[in-house]
């Protein structure tokens, strides 16, 4: 989402530039620069994990605050998770698989859930009877064809394996 008229008309105020910017990149903008003043945490540089994060969805936040880097990071997966709900054309009653990589007994396993779409709201998907389960689009997947049979006969619900 764009900045609104009045993230705009405060960062005149402050001389700050956000045209082009997200609303989440101009608050960060508009927080950093008058953070002091209201008794936040001051402007601080973006972290190393923030960088290499950013850096694996080919951002470059090394100029950034800790705060305009969070919201540039934000809004990237947030677009990344609107289109693969998208691509996956996910609506209630679909099956998705969620994998997870986990560690047991020093091993690390991959640790595969077949859900029950519920429902799916801004990049978020909801589980079926889930407690607010929840996962972003990005980090589904929809099932093999044998893993919907397997889920339909109620065999297969999660799986863990040994990480190849």
């Amino acid at each position: 989402m764009r900045h609104t008229a009045e993230q705009c008309r405060i960062a005149r105020l402050l001389r700050l530039n956000v045209s082009g910017d997200s609303s989440g990149v101009a608050a960060a903008k508009i927080l950093d620069e008058v953070a002091e003043a209201v008794h936040d945490s001051g402007k601080r540089p973006s972290t190393d994990r923030q960088r290499l994060f950013a850096m694996s969805l080919g951002l470059d936040v090394s100029g950034d605050s800790v705060r305009v880097a969070s919201a540039r990071i934000s809004a990237v997966v947030h677009k990344r998770n609107i289109h693969a709900a998208r691509a996956m054309r996910l609506r209630p009653g679909n099956i998705v698989v969620l994998e997870s990589r986990v560690e047991l007994e020093g091993r690390n396993h991959l640790l595969r859930e077949l859900h029950v779409v519920s429902s799916v709201a801004d990049g978020r998907v909801y589980f079926r009877g889930g407690n607010g389960a929840q996962a972003q689009a990005s980090r589904l997947r929809l099932p093999t064809e044998e893993e919907r049979m397997a889920f339909d006969r109620g065999t297969l619900k999660i799986d863990v394996r040994v990480a190849q």
